[in-house]
């Protein structure tokens, strides 16, 4: 069956010239593709410095180019790695634009929300504190966001198996019950 493919010039995303994805990375990046639409949380697993941020942010890059997803929810443990995760996805990545730990932004959650919906943004990156935060004052909510990327997971996700499914930290209480598509990426240790 023939599939359209979208020319390169008309993606809202993607590589900027220089990078690409490693040849190990591929398929583990295919996988992640074939797996969302049937389960809702796929974890991610590999050693320290083997692309678990890039294999997630192309990943995005495509959900983002076919409609799929508008806008992520990324999290993460603390506000350096936010900013690392930003930079490399406006570094590696055209379109890919993401804000920053909105709580240090100063602006009201309407500014914020504004800012979500008519910047052209693909969403929010946050530390979990922040998350915490947002809930509990019930600013954000699941029905705002199309996925959510849990980097650096291994720091927040306290046990997983396959009768329980997951437990979170404190910090994320309650994302386990959003029905969005999740991607938690881990390191082995």
């Amino acid at each position: 069956m023939w599939k359209w493919v979208p020319e390169v010039s008309e993606l809202k995303c993607g590589f900027k010239e220089s990078y690409t994805l490693k040849g190990y990375q591929t398929p583990i990046y295919e996988r992640i593709l074939s797996e969302l639409p049937e389960n809702w949380n796929v974890f991610v697993s590999l050693p320290q410095a083997a692309g678990k941020t890039i294999i997630a942010l192309a990943v995005l890059s495509k959900l983002v180019n076919n409609n799929t997803v508008k806008k992520v929810l990324v999290l993460l443990p603390s506000r350096n790695l936010v900013n690392q995760w930003v930079d490399r996805a406006e570094g590696m990545f055209y379109g890919l634009r993401l804000m920053k730990n909105p709580t240090l932004s100063k602006q009201t959650i309407e500014g914020i929300r504004g800012w979500l919906k008519h910047s052209g943004a693909s969403g929010i990156a946050m530390t979990v504190q922040s998350f915490r935060n947002y809930v509990k004052k019930e600013y954000f909510n699941e029905k705002e966001f199309d996925m959510v990327i849990v980097d650096e997971a291994a720091d927040i996700v306290l046990a997983r198996d396959f009768i329980e499914g997951f437990r979170m930290s404190a910090f994320l209480k309650g994302l386990e019950k959003w029905t969005l598509p999740k991607i938690f990426c881990f390191h082995l240790t």
